[in-house]
């Protein structure tokens, strides 16, 4: 696993992580939850939340979260560049659903794999 990022939401941590080697067309991301940032963690059963079969591009994976300027949580992230070849490898933007499991007492998060936005390189 590598590329973590912890954030800490009413008083639970949530680890934000990928896994697969990044040559891998499954490499992903999925999250677990934990009272500390020492732990124990919980891997969320629903793992991964960002994968080739849900965005739609291999090697999805290593990134973070950011809360955009319309307040939206959002996760960047790389691809391989192409079904052929890792790189160099580019960058995605993905919608993320935040929603509170009242009964488990976490948020669970998904994506919206339908809405991923593809960057656009500035010309030189």
């Amino acid at each position: 696993m590598e590329g973590p990022t912890v954030i800490k939401l009413k008083n639970k941590y949530y680890l934000f992580y990928s896994a697969n080697h990044f040559h891998n067309i499954d490499y992903a991301i999925g999250y677990a939850v934990a009272d500390s940032p020492y732990g124990p963690w919980v891997k969320y059963k629903n793992n991964p939340i960002i994968h080739r079969s849900i965005v739609g591009e291999n090697g999805s994976g290593h990134g973070d979260l950011f809360e955009g300027i319309d307040k939206q949580l959002y996760y960047v992230y790389h691809i391989h560049n192409s079904s052929e070849k890792v790189g160099p490898r580019r960058t995605r933007i993905v919608p993320v659903v935040k929603q509170w499991d009242k009964k488990a007492g976490v948020y669970q998060f998904s994506v919206k794999g339908d809405a991923v936005i593809v960057p656009v390189m500035a010309e030189k």
